[in-house]
């Protein structure tokens, strides 16, 4: 199957992003929810943004998920 310019991108993109969502820091989440803002369809862009901000607040909710998830590993 060829894939076009469009899905290699969407393709590469996903991979940069799951790759910063486990290094689990709160700086490389804010990375990653920036990209997939961009690869994301319109509607869920406000959403990410949400999140985003959180992400970049050090939201209390966020460093406590990620304090389960270093102390599970």
């Amino acid at each position: 199957m060829k894939l076009g310019f469009k899905e290699l991108g969407l393709k590469a993109g996903a991979r940069i992003a799951s790759y910063l969502l486990l290094k689990g820091s709160p700086e490389s989440l804010a990375k990653a929810s920036r990209l997939m803002r961009v690869i994301a369809p319109k509607r869920h862009k406000s959403k990410i943004d949400f999140v985003r901000e959180k992400f970049e607040q050090r939201h209390c909710a966020l460093m406590f998920a990620l304090k389960i998830l270093r102390d599970k590993t």
